[in-house]
């Protein structure tokens, strides 16, 4: 078993998750998510459900799913402490009164707060959710502040800057010369709300460099075909 520095064994022992379906998809929603179980296991932290799953089919998924929480809420033994992801759709009131039956505490990771985007959930609704965990990691410190403006009850701790695991060998060797015009490559949604700055970018005198653009919800209606700046070359799995 391998854990971090300071970590106490005893205390991860009785730290556990559960796995569920993660339906494949050309884009990174699901890849924090699995990053972070594959960052319990390595140090040490129990799934008490079923093995991780990318099953495409919607409710074949959504049946393994509820099969593992449904497994994992019965092993968990209780009080221990028991990480659960958020945002958890449908399953998220299961798996936290499940834990709460066994009378385990719960360490909520927060990845989205859908009251943040645009609307789509109430402020007050959603940190009822958030109050039901006993800790939050949350991203930052201005999230973090957010929170606490909000009534969140949980004690708090910041995640701050992160990454995903990459299993790539991406190193460049450094004595390679940089040729201009520099490439510039941006991933993620590339819808216009979203990632605006992006189109703007075409507003500005650029000569040294273009953007490769990955995602889904690239706009063609805001592209300049006479700027050359902006070159999308599609949406793949991560």
């Amino acid at each position: 078993m391998t854990a971090s520095k300071g970590v106490n064994i005893r205390i991860l022992n009785n730290i556990f998750y559960i796995s569920r379906n993660y339906r494949p998809t050309n884009n990174a929603a699901n890849k924090p998510k699995t990053d972070i179980e594959h960052i319990l296991d390595s140090m040490g932290i129990r799934n008490l459900g079923l093995k991780q799953s990318r099953i495409r089919n919607s409710a074949l998924g959504a049946i393994i799913s509820f099969l593992s929480i449904t497994k994992g809420l019965l092993l968990l033994p209780s009080k221990s402490y028991l990480v659960v992801q958020y945002p958890l759709s449908k399953y998220y009131n299961y798996i936290t009164w499940g834990a709460r039956v066994k009378g385990s505490k719960i360490l909520l990771v927060i990845h989205d707060v859908h009251s943040l985007m645009k609307g789509k959930l109430a402020v007050e609704k959603e940190m009822k959710r958030f109050n039901i965990a006993d800790k939050i990691i949350v991203h930052n410190d201005a999230m973090k502040s957010w929170f606490e403006e909000q009534g969140c009850t949980a004690t708090l701790k910041t995640l701050e800057l992160f990454d995903y695991l990459n299993t790539l060998d991406l190193r460049i060797d450094r004595k390679t010369e940089l040729q201009k015009p520099y490439q510039l490559v941006v991933a993620g949604g590339l819808t216009i709300d979203k990632s605006a700055f992006i189109y703007k970018m075409q507003q500005q005198k650029v000569k040294n460099y273009f953007f490769n653009l990955y995602g889904n919800g690239f706009s063609k209606e805001n592209l300049d075909p006479q700027k050359k700046l902006l070159h999308y070359q599609g949406s793949f799995p991560p």
